[in-house]
């Protein structure tokens, strides 16, 4: 990390000087996988990270950050970078009055016709005193109430692992959301989606309105989290592949750690009005800090699975068992982590193993 102080004369003058600081940060990852169905599969990922902040002795402050996303998988071409490589952007101007303002923005550079595609984008505001209000393509108010059972590494997360998280949400595009402030740990999430039509493909929801609350303290200092959240799309662009008039989505989740064990357990159910049809997930997991170094966590789903493609959206029982674990080689720079898990349904059995690599600086 580097600074440096960006005065004029006049402004020296003025009493009035601006600190500017840059900088630098870098993180990589990969991991290689072996799946009964899905056969091998390869990742590595480089992410650099550039901040510019510039603070001027009025409290007004302004920070710039870039972080470009360059990678390649076995499904690529073998040559590293060889996919579209992403990028995600942001400016941020804070008052001195604590009141903070700006956008952010992501896009994918498109190789085959040398343009820029823009994947998202948000306008925000936000303070301590007033929460947080933002538009742009985020992600819905039911996003805040995701709890997934532990017992994910950096490369296998407990959804990996286990199949099903308590993470599904329709609301992405146009999306307007705010949430309050902390009020003793509890904090509400309301959000309203209505994407215009030239955004949407036929079947996509085209408005829907979210609620979520959010809690994050302790009890009897043992670390406690839960959360609740609920989702309702009112209108489709088209009809969509279940064939309903509406959909909705009620989900949980909790944590609660006691010592160098974190016990979790989440749910999500989907419901599609005008069909008898029905998806739901459930998750318990553990993860157990074994050493500073060491993370040991596992986790098992139970779901129910819906299959659009059929007449009849028949639907399927899934249970997944997951098991990970993490070594931190030199803390906070380098860890190692394996996975695996084993998935029995109806349509087919699946097994995945695999290990992978983090590194940050």
């Amino acid at each position: 990390m580097a600074g440096f102080l960006a005065c004029s004369a006049s402004m020296i003058a003025a009493q009035a000087c601006a600190d500017t600081e840059l900088s630098f940060g870098f993180s990589a990852d990969g991991y290689i996988a072996e799946s009964d169905m899905n056969g091998s599969d390869s990742y590595v990922g480089l992410y650099p990270e550039f901040t510019l902040t510039t603070t001027a002795d009025s409290g007004w402050s302004v920070e710039a950050y870039l972080a470009p996303e360059l990678y390649t998988s076995s499904n690529d071409e073998k040559e590293f970078g060889a996919d579209d490589p992403y990028t995600f952007s942001s400016l941020t101007i804070t008052t001195p009055g604590g009141l903070s303002f700006g956008a952010e923005y992501e896009s994918t550079y498109l190789r085959e016709t040398e343009e820029f595609f823009r994947d998202a984008y948000a306008l925000f505001i936000e303070s301590d005193a007033i929460g947080r209000l933002a538009y742009g393509d985020i992600d819905s108010a039911v996003g805040f109430s995701c709890i997934t059972a532990p017992g994910g590494t950096t490369n296998f997360a407990a959804d990996d692992l286990t199949n099903f998280g308590s993470c599904e949400s329709f609301g992405f595009q146009s999306t307007l959301l705010y949430n309050t402030p902390d009020f003793n740990g509890y904090t509400v999430y309301a959000s309203l989606s209505n994407p215009p039509d030239e955004d949407l493909s036929a079947g996509d929801p085209s408005r829907t309105f979210s609620l979520a609350l959010a809690y994050a303290g302790d009890v009897s200092g043992n670390s406690l989290e839960y959360t609740i959240g609920f989702e309702r799309v009112t209108d489709y662009f088209g009809t969509p592949d279940h064939g309903g008039a509406h959909a909705t989505v009620v989900q949980a989740g909790a944590t609660y750690g006691i010592g160098d064990l974190i016990y979790s357990a989440s749910g999500s159910a989907q419901f599609y009005e005008g069909t008898d049809t029905t998806q739901f997930g459930l998750a318990l997991g553990l993860d157990w800090q074994a050493t500073d170094r060491l993370l040991i966590g596992g986790g098992v789903t139970r779901a129910q699975v819906a299959d659009f493609s059929t007449a009849d959206f028949s639907t399927e029982h899934q249970t997944t068992y997951g098991l990970s674990a993490e070594y931190a080689v030199i803390p906070d720079r380098l860890t190692l982590d394996i996975g695996a898990s084993r998935l029995s349904a109806p349509s087919g059995d699946d097994t995945l193993i695999g290990a992978g690599f983090s590194v940050s600086f």
